[in-house]
């Protein structure tokens, strides 16, 4: 069937085991696969020994090819890796024998208190909150400064991320297993 997708699991040795024809859509992760197919509706695979490609109608299993399954996980392995990164941006960050809470909303009021204190003279000290020292009352340039380490923060994890990212995108991995083994933690 023209312009639909198949998946396509195979065992741990590389053996097609399963497919699943007539793909309208999917959603890919490293170790599943939800799908909605014209045959089968909704539905997924997880908990595989082996692993998974979505490729076009027509394909067989023996036209895969350890490259292209590699290829294919390259960017969901990146998209795991960003989420890890906002997972660690949002976990907060310390800053002179503190440590702040770093969530949407953090970062929000943050930002709004910023831009109070630029936008209105007559403000000289704001409240913050710290996990350590609780409320606390700083000054117009030690809220500055506070501000400028909790961007500092978020800028040195996305440059861990995207370095991350270009070696998961560009780098030579041997097997699916070696793409699998990066990890925030390990990078």
């Amino acid at each position: 069937m023209e312009g639909y997708k198949k998946i396509i699991l195979f065992d741990k040795e590389g053996n097609e085991y399963d497919s699943m024809e007539g793909v309208v859509s999917y959603e890919a992760h490293m170790d599943k696969v939800e799908f909605t197919s014209v045959f089968g509706g909704d539905g997924g695979y997880e908990g595989f020994e082996g692993y998974y490609i979505v490729t076009d109608e027509g394909v067989s299993g023996d036209d895969i090819t350890t490259e292209m399954v590699i290829d294919f996980f390259r960017s969901i392995k990146a998209q795991e890796m960003s989420e890890e990164c906002n997972k660690a941006i949002e976990a907060g960050f310390d800053y002179n024998g503190d440590s702040f809470d770093y969530d949407q909303i953090a970062q929000n009021n943050l930002t709004s208190t910023m831009m109070s204190l630029f936008l209105d003279s007559s403000i000289t000290e704001v409240y913050v909150k710290g996990r350590i020292a609780g409320d606390m009352m700083l000054t117009k340039d030690e809220f500055l400064a506070l501000y400028r380490a909790s961007e500092e923060h978020k800028k040195t994890l996305r440059a861990k991320y995207t370095g991350i990212k270009d070696n998961l995108l560009n780098g030579d991995f041997e097997s699916l297993e070696k793409l699998k083994s990066v990890t925030w933690d390990n990078s």
